[in-house]
């Protein structure tokens, strides 16, 4: 099978010239992402690719660089509900801020990572990766916790709070936008939020300043909040969602 790589000018009714044959070679569902993306974004990684490139290895590529995107996408939405949760907020306790690695609460359950099932998983939560954290989705579904360091001579963590739905939808997308960034695994952050008495942390808010990697890593006003970087990207990641899902 053929690949083409075209400008989106070149393109007409699906095809590219001397290249493509049919649109009914792709999927329909291929075909309208594979068209949109060459007739709209302006994602230069993207751009090119048209909807005649049906070979495997273009359709990994696309993959790949819009994982990036999608991920820093998935921030901007969260910080716009974090913002929304913080204005709505009505839980009554304690102020509090604390940091830790964020760690699901199957993996907890399970007593060993997931991922890395030699590894107890409050004993390496700095080898947890963001790909177990995020894209797992039993694990993504059991919601996150916040992990307290090791205390009183024990080498093993312990849950701090739970983050609950929405606190774990936020620690989600920070950590797609740290991978984004080239994180792999450890992810920990900073949140803010209101101790009830509950085990679970109200009103939470999450810090852009995180650890990934054993390294800190502040992510990018740019990367979160600035419509001027993102203004082509965002329009174009859920237009393609939206024709993927139609």
């Amino acid at each position: 099978m053929e690949v083409g790589i075209t400008d989106s000018s070149s393109l007409q009714d699906g095809r590219n010239d001397g290249v493509c044959t049919d649109k009914t070679e792709l999927h329909p569902k291929d075909y309208q992402m594979w068209r949109l993306l060459a007739t709209t974004t302006t994602v230069p990684h993207v751009r090119h690719v048209s909807m005649c490139a049906t070979d495997i290895r273009w359709h990994n590529y696309f993959l790949i660089h819009m994982h990036q995107y999608m991920g820093i996408v998935a921030a901007v939405v969260a910080l716009a509900a974090q913002t929304s949760v913080a204005q709505a907020c009505t839980a009554r306790g304690e102020n509090v801020t604390v940091s830790g690695f964020v760690m699901d609460n199957l993996c907890i359950s399970l007593g060993t990572l997931l991922d890395n099932p030699t590894v107890l998983t409050l004993k390496g939560p700095d080898v947890h990766s963001i790909h177990c954290l995020v894209d797992v989705r039993s694990c993504v579904a059991s919601k996150y916790a916040i992990l307290a360091p090791p205390a009183n001579g024990s080498d093993l963590y312990s849950v701090k709070y739970q983050l609950g739905q929405d606190g774990s939808t936020t620690a989600k997308a920070y950590a797609e936008a740290a991978r984004a960034l080239g994180g792999k695994q450890g992810f920990s952050v900073t949140v803010t939020g209101i101790d009830d008495g509950t085990n679970e942390l109200q009103c939470v808010t999450v810090s852009r300043n995180v650890v990934v990697d054993g390294k800190a890593l502040s992510l990018p006003a740019t990367s979160i909040n600035s419509a001027a970087g993102l203004a082509a990207v965002v329009p174009v990641a859920f237009a393609v969602a939206a024709a993927w899902l139609a």
